[in-house]
């Protein structure tokens, strides 16, 4: 969860900034993207027995995500400016630092009463 905070204010920072301080808090987010996907994958997959590999799959085919997310944020850009535009970024981070602490909680099975 940290980590997609920091990238949070750093998307922030872009969007707050301009010229070399806006480019390199864009760059610096990379860092904790590298980070994040493992760590976002062994929570997705932990405790799930034997429908580990079907739930990894599913994981790795959730990487389209990054496809049509900077589909949706250039259109967001052309319409307001590519600044505004990283808030769709931001609610990413928004929501895998709400998974960090609320989604990623295996489920513990209750015993039949």
């Amino acid at each position: 969860m940290p980590v997609a905070l920091i990238a949070i204010g750093l998307l922030v920072t872009t969007m707050s900034s301009l010229g070399s301080v806006a480019m390199w808090s864009v760059v610096a987010i990379g860092l904790f993207n590298s980070v994040m996907f493992p760590t976002l994958f062994t929570f997705g997959i932990e405790g799930l027995g034997s429908e580990t590999s079907k739930a990894s799959s599913l994981l790795v085919m959730a990487i389209f995500g990054g496809a049509v997310i900077p589909l949706l944020m250039g259109r967001l850009a052309d319409l307001v400016g590519v600044q505004p535009a990283f808030i769709v970024p931001v609610l990413c981070y928004a929501y895998i630092a709400w998974y960090a602490v609320h989604g990623a909680r295996p489920q513990r099975a209750r015993a039949p009463a």
